[in-house]
């Protein structure tokens, strides 16, 4: 008898535990991957297992809000902006803001960010991902559709961590949110050896696939490097000039003198002669030391600028 009583006592705590042990992992806070093919596997509902959300690393909510309270929404001739050269150094956020803010008059559906890998990693010349961004203001969704066009077409590898850790785009995301709060994105980063042709085959295939949305297409440049403020002005006379001609060739071969993504803005360009917009207006300049009240010697530059199609 006694032996019963303990051998019924071991076996109800046995059924315990293997109804507790599944609990444990279905309660997990640690994400469980849906695929083995990748840490960050995508699924279609944000609830489920295995769905993270990039966060933004550099935000800065104090010089966020300074650069927000401070924004001017910037004239422009009447049209319909379809595209733009923004900076992603957040030295800068004041252009950024205003840059911004001056969009937000379009409300686009989707937003284009094409900008540069800065460490040059990943396996492929061009990365995306279809995750959401989790900001301070919301959730920025992706357009998966896009996306995965991108994707499945091997014309991008999904990369989280690098999306993540790269400021090019994670930094300049607060502000989309912030601004154009329904708008969702497409990240594009791309490799300093993104060729000519490769780009601007990038930029005639994105304006096609987006033809029938309301898209804003946006190049994250900074622009020339490490000069002494009177050389980098130099420099930036060449790039802008360079960029209204829309001097492909030349532009291709600039140096980090001038620019640090000739590749982002071959592909924005390109997207906008396919979309016949021919109009742009400089709505920002200004350098590193001009900001921060320096002379330092060793600068970068920075344009915000718009495309537009004249409305009749």
């Amino acid at each position: 008898m006694k032996h019963k009583i303990i051998f019924s006592v071991l076996t109800g705590l046995c059924t315990v535990l293997l109804f507790a042990i599944p609990s444990y992992n279905r309660f997990n806070k640690e994400p469980i991957p849906s695929s083995p093919l990748s840490e960050h596997a995508y699924t279609q509902n944000s609830f489920l297992v295995g769905k993270k959300n990039i966060a933004c690393k550099y935000y800065d909510e104090k010089d966020f809000l300074k650069s927000v309270s401070t924004a001017q929404s910037i004239h422009t001739p009447a049209g319909e902006i379809k595209g733009g050269i923004v900076p992603h150094h957040l030295l800068a956020s004041g252009l950024i803001s205003s840059f911004f803010k001056t969009l937000s008059v379009e409300q686009p559906e989707i937003i284009v960010v094409i900008a540069p890998n800065h460490k040059g990693l990943g396996v492929n010349k061009v990365h995306t991902g279809n995750w959401d961004w989790q900001t301070p203001f919301g959730i920025l969704e992706a357009d998966q559709e896009t996306i995965s066009v991108l994707a499945d077409s091997k014309t991008a590898d999904m990369n989280f961590d690098l999306l993540e850790s790269d400021h090019s785009i994670a930094g300049l995301v607060p502000y989309i949110k912030y601004y154009m709060p329904d708008s969702k994105i497409i990240p594009i980063l791309l490799h300093g050896n993104y060729s000519l042709k490769e780009a601007q085959q990038l930029g005639q295939n994105l304006q096609k696939k987006l033809e029938n949305k309301k898209t804003l297409i946006l190049a994250s440049v900074d622009f020339s490097h490490y000069l002494p403020l009177e050389e980098a002005d130099e420099m930036d006379k060449v790039s802008i000039q360079a960029i209204e001609n829309r001097n492909l060739n030349l532009i291709q071969h600039l140096s980090n003198d001038y620019m640090d993504s000739p590749a982002s803005i071959i592909t924005l360009l390109s997207a906008m002669d396919i979309a016949g917009v021919d109009e742009m207006e400089v709505l920002g300049h200004s350098n590193s030391d001009r900001i921060a009240d320096t002379k330092s010697g060793n600068t970068t530059s920075y344009f915000t600028i718009v495309f537009y199609k004249v409305t009749t």
